[in-house]
């Protein structure tokens, strides 16, 4: 269907969900249907929440991030990515789908149908991975209740003083 069909639906399903959402992510509506179907309305939280959260994150230097990146993207590797990926296009996810899974999918699916050499995916998943990475720090540095922190001895000092 396409999405203006679909936030019809939404809007007969749960009008109130149907004035919040994004009205241009085509997937939003559809997961928004799909709890709509399930679930009836979702809930709305109001008033305070029943208790106060501690967030907490990581620094890291930029060299060790990617070489956290680099160790990880081996291991998947290692571990049957590749075999994953040509497994669920044989079971019948088109390139199309999988590229739409994320990046390794999408890279891989390169690598599979003979676009990007190995190599080259290698290269291009790293690099990925680390913009990936830049931006979800970017993401959460604009939330200003994460504390963030250098090592275990400080998380341990803040969960202290939180509790």
């Amino acid at each position: 269907k396409n999405l203006e069909s679909l936030i019809k639906t939404l809007e007969k399903l749960d009008p109130e969900r149907a004035m919040e959402i994004d009205r241009k992510n085509k997937r939003r509506v559809i997961r928004a249907i799909e709890i709509a179907k399930n679930y009836g309305k979702v809930p709305k939280l109001k008033g305070k929440p029943e208790f106060n959260p501690l967030f907490i994150g990581i620094k890291m230097p930029k060299e060790k991030l990617k070489e956290r990146i680099r160790l990880r993207l081996l291991r998947m590797l290692k571990q049957g990515m590749v075999e994953e990926v040509k497994n669920l296009h044989g079971q019948g996810v088109s390139w199309k789908k999988l590229e739409s899974f994320g990046l390794y999918y999408k890279w891989i699916s390169f690598f599979l149908q003979n676009k990007k050499t190995y190599k080259e995916t290698k290269i291009s998943l790293q690099k990925e991975t680390e913009k990936f990475a830049k931006r979800q720090m970017t993401w959460f540095k604009r939330d200003k209740r994460i504390k963030w922190i250098k090592n275990s001895r400080e998380a341990e000092k803040l969960i202290k003083q939180f509790l």
